[in-house]
């Protein structure tokens, strides 16, 4: 019989220090949330949408699209 052993110390702690880091998304959810919020600033400024299309452009290219 062949007998075959694995040592998966390492790659156990691996994923706890992973799992670890990933438990708390708050952080991250936080930084996005903030990206958002500066990225919009502008545009409510400039009364324009993320295409760059302002309210007399977005009529115009909504009609054409139904």
């Amino acid at each position: 019989m062949i007998d075959i052993q694995l040592d998966d110390r390492d790659l156990r702690e691996a994923l706890d220090r992973l799992q670890r880091r990933l438990s708390d998304l708050s952080p991250v959810m936080r930084d996005i949330g903030e990206l958002l919020v500066e990225r919009s600033k502008p545009r409510f400024a400039t009364s324009t949408d993320p295409d760059g299309a302002t309210p007399r452009t977005r009529g115009s290219t909504q009609a054409r699209r139904h």
